[in-house]
């Protein structure tokens, strides 16, 4: 998967489609230098003022005089921006040609809103140009000013340009500026919120993706920052952003040198079906669209489960990564009760199910026990939409579904019972339940190829619940008979479970795991 992460302005606005609006999920506001900026828009009534603002490249000038045009509490109006590029040589006079063109063509009167403002974008400098015409170019200027209650922002990046602007300005007028706040010098954002900006834009840009998609993890972002901080003060977000994209170079190049090495790519999928699962499983799963993300694991909400406990010794942000995303791809469902219920109740006796659990005894609608009814319900589950490539929407168990949870919550207290009672010396008490689940799936699905309790065809020590073999992948199901309603159990297993198949794989590729 191939991340865009662009550099400059230029590159943002290519990327939206010139859609800038969608830039107010990733810009944060800079309010030190807001508050300069709103201070001289307030102060024109019927007079216009000329603003500086100086930066060094990629530390976010253009980003942020665009920002202006959305930030509601800025008495800033009906931006227009002006692309010097567009002129050829020399440039100034035709500047002021075109200033006077969208003064004519626009209600420049302030009112409520606030001033009516003029951006001149890529005028970086006027040293190719001759005194005659800074000269004059000021001179015109400072009569458009004095006519015309307008704003105008001009972005420099050389502190040379900006001692020329202002050398030439001053020898026409004391008025083009307002005293003493003729340049704004601009630092860009808090570097602290440097990783923030990152994700964000990473989610806009990329649509339908997150940073963890593409093996960053919240550390890589936090100790990128640091890495620079440590190295020198003055970097700008563009150099982070740099930094990061070859972050993720190097991430990548590794997980396709484990992915190449492996024989077939192998899915876990964690599957969760007390009754409160739904909502517990939905804590940790990508909300999406796209049926090949639908499930995936989610980094971040896991992560948190790792540090400050017995966990950390041997989970870190980028080993979870890669179980999550690289050498495998983890995926964390539910199966509703009802359905586990039905399945276990209709086809396990040839398992051994129902010398386990007594049936009878419980209240539970009698056609559960019936197999066209398991198969209705699990027609309906993730597992099987997931496997048939269909969407189900996620969110909060409603009216029937509810129901039918809530009278299936008795013979789960007995799945439950059996499961946590589990005996290496015999037959494992869940093996029975994984089998019956395993033939029910393989009447649904009898294209595919659907076993219980097999060896892992080469992690030697892998013995899934359930394993369905595809043309491109395995796909290794492991069911979590647990009573507990608190995230913690659903993170708890998973990372257990996790630690297990990635012990195997770095053993039998040491090499990639360095």
């Amino acid at each position: 998967m191939e991340l865009y992460l662009p550099d400059s302005f230029e590159d943002v606005k290519f990327e939206l489609n010139d859609k800038l609006e969608k830039m107010m999920e990733f810009v944060v506001p800079v309010q030190d230098a807001e508050k300069e900026v709103a201070f001289i828009a307030k102060n024109i009534r019927n007079a216009g003022k000329l603003l500086l603002i100086h930066g060094i490249p990629g530390v976010g000038k253009s980003t942020f005089i665009q920002s202006l045009k959305w930030r509601s509490h800025m008495p800033i109006r009906d931006v227009v921006n002006i692309d010097a590029t567009k002129f050829s040589a020399p440039k100034l006079v035709q500047i002021n040609e075109k200033i006077k063109e969208v003064i004519k063509n626009n209600n420049i009167i302030v009112n409520s809103n606030g001033v009516f403002t003029i951006v001149l974008d890529y005028l970086e400098s006027i040293q190719d140009e001759t005194a005659e015409n800074k000269k004059a170019f000021f001179r015109d200027l400072n009569g458009i000013l004095r006519k015309n209650p307008i704003f105008i922002i001009w972005a420099v990046t050389e502190k040379q340009d900006v001692d020329d602007i202002k050398k030439y300005s001053q020898a026409v007028s004391g008025t083009l500026f307002y005293r003493g706040k003729e340049v704004l010098d601009f630092k860009g954002p808090n570097k602290d919120e440097f990783p923030s900006i990152l994700k964000n834009t990473i989610s806009v840009i990329n649509a339908g993706y997150i940073y963890s998609d593409f093996q960053l993890t919240d550390s890589d972002f936090i100790e990128v920052l640091n890495t620079l901080k440590g190295k020198e003060s003055l970097f700008t977000l563009r150099d982070y952003i740099i930094e990061i994209r070859e972050l993720w170079f190097k991430k990548t190049d590794r997980v396709d040198k484990i992915l190449k090495s492996i024989p077939k790519p192998t899915e876990v999928w964690f599957i969760f079906s007390m009754p409160e699962a739904e909502q517990l499983v939905a804590q940790f799963v990508r909300k999406s669209q796209n049926i090949e993300e639908c499930w995936d694991a989610y980094h971040a909400k896991l992560d948190e489960y790792i540090h400050g406990n017995q966990k950390a010794e041997f989970w870190d942000s980028n080993r979870l990564q890669l179980a999550l995303s690289g050498a495998f791809k983890t995926k964390i469902m539910y199966l509703q009760t009802s359905a586990l219920v039905s399945c276990l109740a209709s086809y396990g006796n040839t398992y051994g199910v129902n010398e386990k659990i007594d049936w009878d005894t419980l209240t539970f609608p009698k056609n559960w026990k019936q197999k066209s009814t398991a198969k209705s319900f699990l027609e309906r589950t993730p597992i099987l939409k997931q496997l048939n490539g269909e969407k189900i929407t996620l969110g909060a168990i409603r009216g029937n579904s509810n129901n039918a949870i809530e009278k299936a919550r008795e013979a789960y207290e007995e799945i439950n019972k059996v499961a946590s009672g589990y005996n290496l010396e015999h037959d494992g008490s869940d093996k029975p339940f994984n089998k019956t689940i395993a033939a029910a799936l393989q009447e649904l699905r009898p294209d595919l190829t659907i076993t219980p309790e097999k060896q892992h065809p080469w992690l030697n020590n892998i013995y899934p619940d359930i394993t369905v073999e595809l043309e491109d992948r395995l796909i290794c199901l492991e069911f979590h008979y647990t009573k507990k309603k608190v995230p913690s159990a659903i993170a708890d297993y998973v990372l257990k479970k996790m630690d297990i198949y990635m012990r195997q794989v770095e053993n039998k590729y040491p090499a990639l795991f360095k």
